[in-house]
């Protein structure tokens, strides 16, 4: 045992000596078949359709409320400000192509002095739009945010779609 090493294989490749000095048996794990697969299999696309859409608590809670302030931190990041029910919540929007996501931060990021482009267009139309609604289809990884902003006598509705999808990641406003 020199130099420290901690375990030493015989030449057979069938023992192991720990650093106690006692032989251990070795061997490769023992791989086979699972008989009768194709039952697994369809149970498992039959659990999965029961979890297609399920959302977490957090995205409930953003029904009803309202888009008070937008900041873009960098060229792939929205922190949407949202007012509910006498709470403010920050939910952050990353299209960034090694990290898309979309959930709810209580983190500070820097706020360029001046809005870039696409933080100044979404101000323009959804600062004080009220959310009805945020969804997921099925295991896509596209979230859909539906606003309604008051526009005069009229109702504009619209949606931010966030495609979290890596490289081609991208967040979007839509008119309906």
């Amino acid at each position: 045992h020199q130099g420290g090493t901690r375990w030493q294989i015989s030449c057979d490749g069938r023992e192991v000596e720990g650093r106690d000095g006692i032989d251990e048996a070795f061997e490769r794990p023992v791989l086979e078949l699972v008989p009768h697969t194709r039952t697994g299999e369809r149970l498992l696309a039959v659990q999965l359709l029961r979890e297609a859409d399920v959302e977490p608590p957090e995205i409930d809670e953003l029904t009803g409320g309202v888009v008070s302030k937008i900041h873009q931190s960098d060229d792939r990041t929205l922190i949407l400000r949202i007012f509910i029910r006498g709470r403010d919540f920050k939910l952050l929007v990353s299209a960034r192509h090694s990290l898309p996501r979309l959930h709810l931060t209580d983190r500070s990021y820097p706020n360029p002095p001046s809005p870039l482009r696409f933080c100044a267009f979404l101000r323009s139309r959804i600062t004080n739009a009220r959310i009805e609604g945020v969804a997921q289809t099925g295991f896509e990884r596209i979230a859909v945010i539906e606003l309604a902003k008051k526009d005069g006598e009229d109702i504009r509705k619209m949606r931010l779609v966030a495609e979290l999808t890596g490289k081609s990641s991208n967040i979007i406003l839509v008119d309906d």
